[in-house]
């Protein structure tokens, strides 16, 4: 059995993944619960330095999420760079890279997950 609170999301209202620079990112679908997220990216990795980004819908039941579509499937690679992470995704449609900036340690209802703080690097 699968256990889905370990997945890494991040919220999506109003597409803010594609056009926020400063974003939260969670290693738990707990924080989907904590912060009542509407609409989520989830991260789904997959082999060979390859991630699939899911875009849900969170505010009706059932959840959904749509079709996978060859614009949703980046390489990605973290590198170090003078002791700072940078987070790569891209795929022929599009490039991105997020500076990591710090990392939280949350509680909620007695379960503990992670908030990291990423930077969208232009």
């Amino acid at each position: 059995m699968k256990d889905y609170n370990y997945r890494i999301i991040t919220d999506n209202q109003d597409s803010m993944f594609y056009k926020t620079e400063n974003l939260k990112i969670y290693n738990s679908s707990i924080g989907k619960s904590k912060f009542q997220f509407r609409r989520t990216i989830e991260f789904r990795f997959l082999k060979n330095n390859k991630v699939n980004l899911i875009d849900c819908q969170n505010c009706n039941e059932p959840s959904f999420c749509y079709v996978t579509k060859k614009q949703n499937i980046f390489n990605y690679k973290i590198d170090n760079v003078g002791g700072k992470l940078i987070f790569k995704l891209q795929n022929k449609f599009y490039k991105m890279s997020f500076l990591v900036e710090s990392i939280n340690n949350i509680e909620f209802e007695k379960n503990k997950f992670s908030e990291i703080i990423i930077k969208r690097k232009f």
